[in-house]
């Protein structure tokens, strides 16, 4: 606050009231605005120049950091360890100082450096005289992975876990250019004045009551982000916005031995201001015991959830591993692992929920697997009525699906392998006029030369079977001839093929 004073004493000696003195005293205070309600700059290129105009600070809500820019930061700091020679001046690595620091003045070891040691080396000096969030300091440093953005992921941690386990977090996005993180210690300006807190120590809900933001609590070994009153805080909040919490990484959290449990009584907090706030905020929303019980079922909610994406994810991998024993051919094992796979990934539905497109393709995959194996099992009818099952379910599909779609032509192509599975499994048990009747079906799925060729073939061979239909099968493997010589030349090995099957074909007519 800037305060003028302005003091000015008078007295009138031909008035009555001459006999007294007046005085006069001025305030004038001027206060700049909190960091956090000044309006935010679109225009990209004002990130760059905010040394000379702090008053284009990004609002709260847009200071997202990509993980990409997490991890080139990662790499920055390890470079400049070594290239600085920058040390360890802990004594300590607690704050009672009961245990000492064995790497004490030795080059620093960022593989076990907690959070707020990476703040204090990299962040904070970096920051000190333009009092702007780190999230501009890494636009700068990294102008090809673009500025800030609106989050999609909010973190709640704690200070003293490892600041890799906070990276490690997000080691699961695959996308890491377009996902935007919200993290305190570079979003927010690590500055004493705490400037961006004046009128608002709320200021982290502009980017977590976003629509689009989710909500994860990083988990390290001993659990110590639910032992922090902030996070505990922030999860309250995240429960009145309605916010579904994602603990991760869900392998420490299985791995921790440490029970993932809320004691709001027993959270701590550095400063003893925000301690006395989210108290107030505590007892306002109805006490310690009945936000504790909110929190504890929220995290058994984010238990639950991180359990059906880890069997997901073992679905999947079940699944990949019916499909290489089939490759192998392993036929029994495959048969026997795929129908545990669909009933795995049926058995997570729950009331309510339905398959998205995605999976149900995935269970036609495996089904058209599975149908494939008993075939070569020698198990033919089961084989063609789960293939007639199969069929339906890609067709539905197939509708369902615009062609711009990505799952278009991986349904387009089962559809095809389906059919011909289709029509080798009944030609196997002589049934050739509804095998033939299922290739010509094939005809309008088919977009080239390769399986144009392979289908006509097929139809011919189908179609040589019947004497009176010795014409139609030449016309078949005629076509077939043309389709095999546009993709490959006349001496080709499959050209050659078709020649063969032609001339058997030609010679039952006595075309000698």
């Amino acid at each position: 606050l800037t305060i003028i004073l302005l003091f000015s004493h008078y007295s009138c000696l031909s008035c009555p009231l001459s006999a007294y003195s007046f005085s006069i005293l001025f305030f004038l205070m001027i206060r700049r605005p909190p960091r956090s309600t000044l309006s935010s700059s679109s225009a990209a290129s004002d990130v760059y120049k905010r040394q000379d105009a702090p008053e284009l600070q990004l609002t709260m809500g847009d200071r997202g950091i990509s993980v990409a820019h997490l991890a080139a930061f990662v790499d920055q700091c390890r470079n400049r360890i070594v290239a600085e020679d920058i040390l360890d001046d802990r004594e300590y690595l607690d704050r009672e100082q009961t245990l000492p620091n064995p790497g004490y003045n030795q080059l620093l070891d960022f593989e076990e450096c907690p959070t707020w040691l990476v703040v204090s080396k990299f962040v904070v000096p970096a920051i000190r005289d333009r009092k702007v969030p780190y999230v501009d300091i890494l636009a700068e440093q990294f102008p090809h992975l673009g500025g800030p953005k609106p989050p999609t992921r909010f973190v709640s941690h704690s200070w003293s876990a490892r600041f890799l386990d906070l990276v490690h977090t997000f080691d699961h996005e695959i996308n890491r250019a377009e996902v935007y993180v919200w993290i305190c210690c570079f979003s927010m300006t690590q500055d004493k004045e705490r400037l961006e807190l004046v009128d608002n120590d709320e200021v982290f809900s502009e980017a977590l009551k976003r629509d689009e933001t989710e909500h994860y609590i990083m988990c390290d070994h001993s659990m110590q982000a639910l032992t922090r009153m902030w996070v505990l805080f922030e999860m309250v909040r995240s429960v009145k916005f309605g916010k579904h919490l994602v603990l991760a990484p869900l392998d420490v959290v299985a791995n921790s031995g440490v029970v993932a449990s809320i004691q709001m009584s027993k959270a701590q907090c550095t400063s003893s201001h925000d301690s006395k706030y989210i108290n107030q905020q505590i007892q306002e929303a109805g006490g310690v015991e009945v936000l504790t019980a909110e929190l504890r079922n929220a995290v058994a909610k984010a238990l639950k959830s991180g359990i059906q994406t880890k069997l997901l994810q073992v679905v999947q991998l079940q699944g990949q591993l019916g499909n290489v024993l089939h490759e192998h051919g392993s036929f029994e094992d495959a048969m026997d692992i795929l129908q545990q796979t669909i009933q795995l990934r049926l058995s997570l539905l729950t009331d309510g929920d339905t398959l998205c497109t995605e999976d149900r393709f995935s269970i036609a995959s495996w089904q058209l697997k599975t149908a494939s194996a008993k075939s070569q099992l020698g198990k033919l009818d089961e084989a063609e009525t789960d293939l007639e099952v199969v069929f339906k379910e890609l067709k539905c599909l197939s509708r369902l699906v615009s062609e711009t779609d990505p799952l278009s032509e991986p349904i387009r192509k089962s559809l095809f392998d389906g059919s011909l599975l289709l029509s080798s499994t009944l030609r196997r048990q002589a049934k050739y006029q509804q095998a033939a009747d299922r290739l010509a079906q094939l005809v309008g799925l088919v977009h080239s030369d390769t399986e144009l060729a392979d289908i006509h073939l097929r139809l011919g061979q189908l179609l040589s079977h019947f004497s009176w239909k010795s014409d139609l099968a030449e016309h078949e493997l005629r076509v077939a001839h043309e389709h095999a010589c546009a993709v490959h030349n006349a001496d080709s090995a499959i050209a050659a093929d078709v020649l063969c099957n032609l001339a058997h074909v030609v010679r039952r007519q006595f075309k000698l």
